[in-house]
């Protein structure tokens, strides 16, 4: 348990320096928050291609591995197929607004194996199920914050433009109303799944200071509504991704130097060059279109969440039909 909470102390000082370096660093709020958009997606990027080269690389070694190609190259497809109907039908905002609770399941499975396997204890699944929906409840809140509003090239745009302010009020106004419903609906199931766990909970005290303070923090947030979005976006993505690098990293130096050196230099190979097209201006404009693409990343983030449920006990024994 004190490795497990350790780490994510660990990498919430991370994340807290990151912010206060795009904070000094840049004197416009709006670079600030490019800045922290570029990094997520590259990271998301970094994450999403590396962690689907090891999953597919895994499949050679387990039973059924045709059964396993299968089933991923259709969740892909499926995935593909959803994403794409939203882009065509003009519902981005709207889709990604369930992306948020469609990653938080994601989030909450995840960090339940994590729990379990750095612990090797049972995780509590109403506790995480709280944490899930109270930060599903909180991000969904700050789709009406100007953070929100950029564009597919991951460009913030200029609020202060009263004609683009205005159409932007007009055309998300739908999507505002439901972040506003949704998010209170997550808030409220997250209170029931806290007393939930507080009842069912031996050591009730420390629950229940943890459950003050999410009280506290999602008070705070609400009284300075909207909370702002890319901070929050940025913190809940490179959280997930930074500490999955982290758990398969201590896996790969339990198995030599020669492993650990091959999962880094992968993750260089697809960081990189990312981190160069970012930079890199006009020199590649029409690969930033593309690739940079804040449209391309949700399709992305759908397919690996999607396709990751095939590492889930329940995956496994319903539809690979193993024990």
């Amino acid at each position: 348990m004190k490795t497990y909470l350790l780490e994510r102390l660990a990498i919430g000082s991370v994340l807290a320096g990151l912010f206060v370096f795009a904070a000094v660093t840049f004197n416009s709020k709006l670079d600030a928050w490019t800045f922290l958009l570029l990094f997520t997606v590259i990271g998301g990027f970094s994450h999403y291609l590396v962690g689907g080269f090891y999953q597919l690389k895994s499949f050679v070694r387990k039973p059924n591995k045709s059964a396993r190609y299968i089933w991923w190259l259709v969740l892909s497809v499926l995935s593909l197929l959803v994403s794409g109907l939203a882009l065509f039908y003009g519902q981005v905002n709207l889709f990604g607004l369930i992306t948020v609770g469609y990653f938080m399941i994601h989030g909450f499975f995840n960090e339940i194996t994590l729990y379990e396997r750095t612990t090797a204890g049972k995780a509590d699944s109403f506790v995480i199920a709280t944490v899930a929906l109270f930060l599903s409840g909180i991000t969904v809140l700050a789709a009406a914050h100007p953070s929100a509003v950029f564009s597919a090239q991951l460009e913030f745009i200029d609020l202060n433009n009263g004609f683009i302010r205005m159409f932007q009020a007009e055309s998300d106004a739908l999507v505002i109303k439901l972040s506003i419903w949704l998010g209170s609906v997550f808030l409220t199931l997250s209170f029931v799944t806290a007393s939930i766990a507080f009842y069912r909970s031996k050591d009730k005290m420390w629950r229940g200071i943890f459950f003050i303070f999410l009280l506290l923090v999602g008070t705070l947030l609400i009284l300075h509504y909207p909370p702002s979005y890319i901070y929050i976006l940025s913190s809940l993505l490179l959280y997930h991704f930074m500490i999955w690098f982290w758990f398969y990293l201590k896996q790969f130096m339990k198995a030599g130097k020669r492993e650990v050196q091959k999962y880094i230099g992968i993750h260089l190979l697809v960081f990189v060059p990312f981190v160069f097209l970012a930079g890199s201006g006009a020199v590649a404009d029409w690969l930033h279109f593309f690739i940079l693409n804040s449209y391309v990343f949700l399709v992305l983030t759908t397919i690996h969440i999607t396709t990751s449920f095939m590492s889930e006990r329940w995956f496994i024994k319903y539809f690979l039909k193993e024990e």
